[in-house]
């Protein structure tokens, strides 16, 4: 049986970008998390390490799995990078059409979210 992951369209975007593009010296935002789960904010942080952690990301998931699932909606957003494209024309990864399997992974997502997220105010927000 294939070892099977979710992956999203955004990681394989930044990813991409790193490989075709290189590094460009601007900055994105992260979300931070205060103490105790109390509540939550943003801070400005360098873009290309959260490109680099993407490409860590999707090279790890490469090598521990057979297929990668991703929203196929979306995946233009990274179509145009020819080393995540190959992935793709490799097969491995599929994409699904998620809005149309909504009843489907629903129900898992909302108990992963019950399940993970502890900071009450980001609970609240969604």
């Amino acid at each position: 049986m294939p070892h099977s992951l979710l992956i999203d369209n955004w990681t394989l975007q930044n990813a991409g970008e790193i490989l075709c593009d290189g590094l460009n010296g601007d900055t994105t935002n992260e979300l931070v998390f205060t103490k105790m789960g109390a509540g939550y904010g943003y801070e400005e942080v360098s873009a290309d390490v959260v490109r680099f952690e993407a490409l860590c990301q999707l090279l790890n998931n490469l090598v521990f799995a057979d297929e990668l699932y991703l929203d196929g909606q979306y995946s233009d957003t990274w179509a145009r990078f020819e080393p995540v494209n190959k992935a793709h024309g490799a097969g491995i990864l599929i994409k699904k059409p998620f809005k149309q399997l909504v009843n489907e992974w629903i129900p898992a997502r909302e108990a992963m979210a019950d399940r993970l997220c502890v900071n009450a105010p980001l609970l609240q927000s969604s």
